[in-house]
């Protein structure tokens, strides 16, 4: 037998003995890693957060650049202190802009190693030039923390959208 064969009759062999042996139907073998203690699911436990600051203005839509039509959501980033975290809780800040009817948020995951100071930040977010029919929207602010099935609101407060031609 060439040596290039048996390599690969052998490696065969090998994947297919290891698939049968941790499958389900002899299942004598278990090749997934034991759950560790700070594994805890994504959105449980608990954290200590304190707003430090939101924006009260400075939310605008902006027409593109660079001869874009579209006009785009640009909001100045929350910042949150994280005091204790237990478990992965999320923060969510979010704007709602119940007139377009649309909804545009960002989610911090937090971990053990987490606490301290962070900005949240929301990024771009694109309109079609004819669905900004006005020169201002309202708009609601929220920054909330869920952990579990249980969501504690931070900050809900009124916000004016600019329109910026």
């Amino acid at each position: 037998m060439q040596p290039v064969r048996a390599v690969a009759s052998a490696t065969l062999l090998i994947l297919l003995t290891v698939t049968i042996v941790s499958g389900p139907l002899v299942g004598a073998v278990d090749l997934t890693p034991e759950p560790q203690a700070d594994d805890a699911p994504i959105g449980s436990g608990a954290a200590d957060v304190a707003i430090l600051s939101v924006p009260s203005a400075g939310v605008t839509l902006e027409r593109g650049q660079y001869g874009s039509e579209s006009f785009y959501l640009h909001a100045p980033n929350a910042r949150v202190r994280v005091d204790a975290v237990s478990g992965q809780p999320m923060v969510v800040y979010k704007i709602r802009i119940p007139e377009l009817g649309a909804t545009f948020g960002t989610t911090r995951f937090l971990g053990a190693d987490d606490v301290g100071t962070h900005s949240l930040s929301l990024g771009q977010k694109a309109f079609a030039p004819e669905r900004i029919t006005q020169e201002s929207y309202e708009a609601e602010l929220i920054v909330l923390v869920r952990a579990g099935d249980e969501e504690h609101e931070l900050v809900r407060q009124p916000v004016t959208v600019a329109v910026v031609r």
